[in-house]
């Protein structure tokens, strides 16, 4: 997908749809990420423009009470949120599929240095891994 089109970099979602995380570059051409918690009301945090042909640096960060977005090492926003985190479904990463498994929606990118931790990363920590990307 291009352009005009959402496209999801990560899903993590249950099949019920109120659960986990979702990574995208939205059809306005911006990044965003959304946390379900369990309802159908989901929290989502509004990111920079996305900068095409370039590589791009998204965290997000847990740390129990807040998320907080990140992209190319710089805090695009937080919000708290009772985030529950699915545990009934796949993760998928730049695999074409809309949230709810259905092909679609297209990462047309490439992927690199994929990390998951089970601790919330300080902004120190966001700031040094996006600069040691960089060199």
């Amino acid at each position: 997908g291009g352009a005009g089109t959402a496209r999801k970099v990560l899903v993590e979602r249950d099949p019920a749809g109120l659960r986990g995380v979702i990574l995208e570059a939205t059809a306005k051409d911006r990044w965003k990420a959304w946390l379900g918690h369990g309802t159908k009301s989901w929290d989502a945090i509004t990111g920079p423009a996305v900068a095409r042909a370039r590589w791009t640096h998204l965290v997000l960060v847990f740390d129990g009470a807040a998320a907080t977005f990140y992209v190319d090492g710089a805090k695009a926003g937080s919000v708290f949120t009772p985030f529950r985190p699915n545990d009934r479904g796949d993760l998928g990463l730049g695999v074409g599929r809309s949230a709810t498994g259905t092909p679609g929606f297209f990462f047309d990118g490439a992927l690199d240095d994929v990390a998951i931790y089970a601790h919330a990363l300080s902004a120190a920590d966001v700031t040094a891994h996006f600069k040691a990307a960089n060199r």
